[in-house]
């Protein structure tokens, strides 16, 4: 138990360190943000499931990410770091569009295979966690660490524990939560490369050179985590954190609720609809990234 509870203050810290730093922190201001993703459907799970997954809010942190800044930007230069990041916040918001994927992904959860299950009270249960995770968001600090332990205890006395655990293991929220760290991860590399190289440089690297430099990257910004990458760029960590945060917030639910949850996450159409969520998710992702990147060091080429 009391790795549960440090496991949950660790997270709780990360919140208040957030709010109390939001320019050097707000590129993470996603692992324990929360947001209602809109107006949901009643003949079909998938816009309900669009808001237990917090899809709209993850796909929103991408472009949070551009705010990257010190102690994570590891230069020593200030007068291009400025430039560079006021830049790339703004390239940022009109390449990262929540709207676009969004629809993309809801296109693709349409396309699966099988009936749809109907909805049922899954819309109601997905407000009443928003409430819950509205309710933290407004509680300081002192108040958050006052609830850490209770909150963990509640969930290790749950007789449905297991369900919670099952439940949490489906969801597709952590995996796109580290998403969020690959985005953060692109962001490092671009600023410090456009901080550090000089133009000539840069411009001296072809087109074809320079879509493979960044082929190469995509995939390493998927890469393992490792020690030298501050806690906060650990996709590990942050997917651990989500999962941590969940399970003590379903906790929080009425047994019928859990038990509804755990019914819908069992099911095999569900099941496929979150398989094709997560590569949706994952795929526009890289696009915009890819995007982002291939713009920046192109601007960076002729500045």
């Amino acid at each position: 138990m009391r790795q549960l509870v440090d496991h949950f203050m660790h997270a709780v810290v990360v919140i208040a360190r957030s709010s109390a730093r939001p320019v050097a922190m707000s590129a993470c201001g996603w692992l324990l943000a929360f947001a209602s993703a809109g107006a949901h459907a009643t003949e079909s799970i998938d816009e309900p499931l669009l808001r237990l997954e917090r899809v709209q809010h993850f796909y929103a942190q991408m472009a949070s990410a551009a705010q990257l800044d010190r102690p994570f930007l590891e230069v020593a230069e200030d007068r291009p770091r400025a430039a560079v990041r006021a830049r790339g916040i703004e390239m940022a918001r009109d390449i990262y569009s929540v709207e676009r994927a969004m629809a993309d992904i809801r296109s693709k959860m349409r396309a699966v295979g099988g009936a749809s299950p109907a909805a049922n009270t899954l819309p109601e249960i997905a407000t009443r966690i928003d409430d819950i995770d509205s309710s933290i968001e407004r509680k300081s600090f002192e108040e958050l660490q006052a609830i850490g332990q209770a909150w963990t205890q509640r969930y290790q006395a749950r007789p449905d524990r297991r369900k919670i655990d099952a439940i949490v293991a489906a969801m597709a929220a952590p995996a796109l939560a580290g998403e969020t760290v690959v985005t953060a991860r692109r962001v490092k590399w671009v600023y410090e490369t456009l901080i550090v190289e000089r133009p000539a440089r840069l411009e001296a690297i072809d087109t074809a050179e320079l879509s493979a430099g960044i082929e190469v990257i995509m995939t390493r910004t998927r890469g393992p985590d490792h020690d030298r990458q501050p806690p906060l760029l650990r996709r590990d960590d942050t997917q651990r954190m989500w999962k941590e945060r969940r399970q003590v917030v379903l906790a929080q639910l009425p047994r019928e609720d859990v038990a509804e949850l755990y019914r819908i996450y069992a099911m095999a159409t569900t099941r496929a609809r979150i398989n094709v969520l997560k590569a949706a998710f994952r795929s526009r992702n890289d696009a915009d990234g890819r995007q982002f990147m291939t713009k920046m060091i192109g601007e960076g080429r002729t500045r």
